[in-house]
């Protein structure tokens, strides 16, 4: 890579509706899936809604995730080993998609690249780098009708799941609290 000798002016990526649309909708999709996240802390919590909301409040994803996990396994006797091991699933699919949608998406930068000797055009990928031990890694997506489009579906997916791992979450601890009221 050369090394720029002076200060260009910005570039902006072509202007697109369905871009721009595919990222709000990956923002919604993602928001709407630490929700479901919140609420599964405040479902374990079992107290107070407000406690659990303000345990989760300033937690990053991993961290919620951490938690997530952490008060499932302090559950499993009252929720089994079944649903426990859903949930660890459920937390390392999760990570993934962290890392490689939702850090992709927010940290990325859209960059133009000049495909000198194909044609001349310039192309805009979504790009992210990273500097670590062993070199500089970087991943992208070329942008284009359809870019996102598996991004968004993975985050669909996972809400659903999370929702419907709440829901047998629920059903196993109003079990067991009227076990407990005897």
């Amino acid at each position: 890579m050369k090394k720029r000798t002076s200060p260009t002016a910005p570039e902006w990526p072509p202007e697109s509706l369905e871009l721009e649309r595919a990222i709000g909708k990956f923002v919604i999709s993602w928001a709407i899936l630490e929700l479901q996240i919140d609420l599964f802390i405040e479902d374990l919590v079992r107290g107070d809604d407000l406690i659990g909301r303000a345990v989760a409040a300033h937690l990053a994803a991993k961290a919620k995730l951490d938690l997530a996990q952490g008060l499932m396994h302090v559950r499993n006797d009252v929720l089994g080993e079944g649903l426990v091991l859903r949930a660890d699933k459920l937390v390392a699919r999760t990570n993934k998609a962290a890392g490689d949608s939702r850090n992709f998406i927010a940290h990325g930068k859209p960059m133009p690249v000049d495909m000198e000797g194909f044609g001349g055009e310039v192309v805009w990928f979504w790009t992210q780098f990273r500097a670590r031990k062993g070199g500089m890694l970087g991943s992208g997506i070329k942008l284009g009708p359809g870019a996102l489009e598996e991004i968004n579906e993975t985050t669909k997916l996972l809400v659903n799941d999370w929702h419907q791992l709440r829901c047998d979450i629920q059903k196993g601890l109003e079990l067991a609290d009227l076990i407990a009221r005897g």
